[in-house]
């Protein structure tokens, strides 16, 4: 009976209990329109099926690692993106680590061809996910240092020109761990030399109180 009792409940009960989620995980995207295009990895799939001279073979294998990768990549949209969104060196290292998973599990796995096309998805992909975060974090500047509008298309062209640099550095160094944070580094501190010349006293004052630490239990 205890057997039965337990087959009617991963059939009936279990699928139920992930409705929640899943809506919840929707609703959150609902919220804008912009989000839905996250879900569409067709146009991804083509270009690299066109640039890579795919069979469908071909296709049948990286399909499923894309969507995938795509999956893993909307999570981090969901913990640094959105309307309390995080731009900051821990993005970064999310990034890094995803990426070097995607590496580990994508080698063994594929023909040269069709481990270049995954990876050219990927960076595709993770493209599209850190632009979006810099716009949300550009919007959320918006309101929180009260830029003028030549302040934002400024700050907004600093800071993807500073996406894109990283993102390159990722990719070039990310099993070198101590030359990529340096270069890391490097490209941090320029950003910071133009937001000095960018931003007022005041609202340079309200950007770093965003990366201090709050106060401790015991402080």
């Amino acid at each position: 009976m205890d057997r039965v009792l337990r087959h009617e409940f991963n059939k009936v009960v279990r699928p139920l209990l992930a409705v929640p989620v899943a809506i919840g995980f929707l609703l959150f995207f609902a919220q804008d329109a912009r989000p839905q295009q996250f879900f569409d990895v067709k146009s991804v799939i083509q270009d690299v099926q066109k640039r890579f001279s795919l069979n469908s073979t071909d296709l049948r294998h990286i399909g499923p690692l894309i969507q995938q990768d795509n999956a893993d990549l909307l999570v981090l949209y969901a913990r640094f993106g959105g309307t309390e969104p995080e731009y900051s060196p821990a993005l970064w290292r999310r990034v890094i680590d995803q990426r070097l998973d995607f590496e580990n599990r994508t080698a063994a796995k594929l023909t040269n061809r069709q481990a270049s096309a995954v990876r050219a998805a990927r960076g595709s992909l993770e493209t599209r996910i850190l632009t979006r975060i810099v716009e949300d974090y550009v919007d959320f500047l918006v309101v929180y240092l009260e830029l003028e509008a030549l302040e934002r298309e400024a700050i907004e062209h600093l800071l993807q020109k500073e996406r894109i640099t990283k993102h390159e550095l990722v990719m070039k160094y990310m099993r070198e761990p101590v030359r990529l944070e340096r270069e890391l580094e490097t490209v941090t501190d320029r950003t910071d030399y133009w937001l000095d010349k960018i931003l007022s006293a005041e609202q340079l004052r309200l950007y770093r109180s965003l990366y201090e630490p709050g106060p401790t239990i015991s402080g």
